[in-house]
C-alpha cells in the first residue's frame, strides 16, 4: 500500500512538474514576443519623432511659431502697464485712434451698460499710465473721457505679480470718488480673477460702498477655484484681457500690429492662464 502511494506522488510530481516546465515555456515565449513588439514600437516611435523634428524646424523657420516679441521686452507690472496704456491711447503710435478703447468699452457694456454708451473722440480722451495721485500713490492706468456734461475716468489697477499695499484700492477708490463723484470704474486687473486683499480694502467696505465702481478683470480667464467665492459679485466673467486683446487683433488691419496683439495675448495666456 506504501509502495503504491509513493508511486502516486512521485507520477504527481512528474507531472506538476512538466506543467510548470510547459507554463515557464510559454512565459518565455510571451516576454520575447512582447520585448519583440517593444523594440519595434520604440524603433518606429523615433522614427516618428525624428521627423517631427524635421518638420517642427521647418516650420519654424518658415513660420517662427515660438517666437515672441513680449521675450524680449520688459514684461514687469510696469512694462505690462505701459503696454495697456498705449494701446487704449487714441494718440499712441499704434495710428488706430480709439478702435482698442472702444472694443474695451464694447466688452465692459456687457456688464456695465453705461460705458457701452460714452462717445468717444480723439480730442476728449486722454491716457495716462502711472498717475500720479494724492500721498505718492500711482494710478497703473488712468482713462480720462470728457463728455459735454461730465468727465468719465476709468483706472487699472495692474497686480500681475505684486501684492497690495496697506490700503491701496481703499485710497484709489475715494480718490476717484472725491473728483468725479460717480462717474468712474476702477478695474482691479489679477492673473485669474484673485480679489484685493483685506488690507488694501475690507471686503464689507466694498460691498456697502463700491458695487458699481469697483471691478475686477483676468489676464487670461477666472480660475474655477474663483467662481464662486466672496469677490464674485465684483467679478467681470464674460471676458479677460486676453479676449480684450483678441478681439482687438480681430479688427485691426494692420498686419504689425496683429502681430504685437497676438504676442501680447499668447504671453498673457501663457503667464498668467490657468
Amino acid at each position: 500500500m506504501r509502495v503504491q502511494e509513493s508511486n502516486d506522488q512521485a507520477e504527481l510530481r512528474q507531472t506538476l512538474g512538466q506543467i510548470l516546465n510547459e507554463a515557464s515555456d510559454r512565459l518565455e515565449a510571451v516576454r520575447r514576443d512582447q520585448l519583440r513588439q517593444y523594440s519595434d514600437f520604440f524603433s518606429s516611435l523615433s522614427h516618428r519623432v525624428a521627423t517631427a523634428h524635421r518638420v517642427e524646424r521647418e516650420l519654424d523657420r518658415l513660420l517662427a511659431r515660438r517666437f515672441n516679441v513680449l521675450d524680449y521686452l520688459s514684461t514687469d507690472e510696469l512694462g505690462l502697464s505701459r503696454i495697456i496704456a498705449d494701446l487704449l491711447d487714441p494718440s499712441g503710435t499704434h495710428g488706430q485712434s480709439t478702435l482698442f478703447l472702444e472694443r474695451l468699452f464694447t466688452l465692459l457694456s456687457e456688464n456695465l451698460d453705461s460705458w457701452g454708451r460714452l462717445a468717444l473722440d480723439d480730442s476728449s480722451i486722454s491716457v495716462e499710465a502711472e498717475k500720479e495721485i494724492a500721498e505718492q500713490r500711482r494710478i497703473d492706468v488712468f482713462v480720462q473721457v470728457v463728455g459735454r456734461k461730465s468727465v468719465h475716468v476709468m483706472g487699472i489697477e495692474n497686480k500681475p505679480y505684486a501684492d497690495d499695499q496697506n490700503r491701496q484700492v481703499f485710497d484709489y477708490l475715494h480718490y476717484l470718488r472725491d473728483r468725479f463723484i460717480d462717474h468712474f470704474l476702477l478695474i482691479y486687473l489679477s492673473p485669474q480673477g484673485e480679489g484685493p486683499t483685506g488690507q488694501s480694502i475690507p471686503l464689507q467696505e466694498l460691498k456697502d460702498n463700491w458695487t458699481e465702481r469697483f471691478r475686477i478683470l483676468s489676464y487670461a480667464g477666472v480660475s474655477e477655484a474663483l467662481q464662486d467665492d466672496q469677490f464674485r459679485q465684483f467679478r467681470i466673467s464674460q471676458f479677460s484681457l486676453v479676449d480684450w486683446l483678441q478681439a482687438c487683433r480681430r479688427d485691426c488691419e494692420v498686419d504689425r500690429l496683429r502681430w504685437f496683439l497676438g504676442d501680447i495675448a499668447d504671453f498673457c495666456q501663457r503667464e498668467f492662464g490657468r
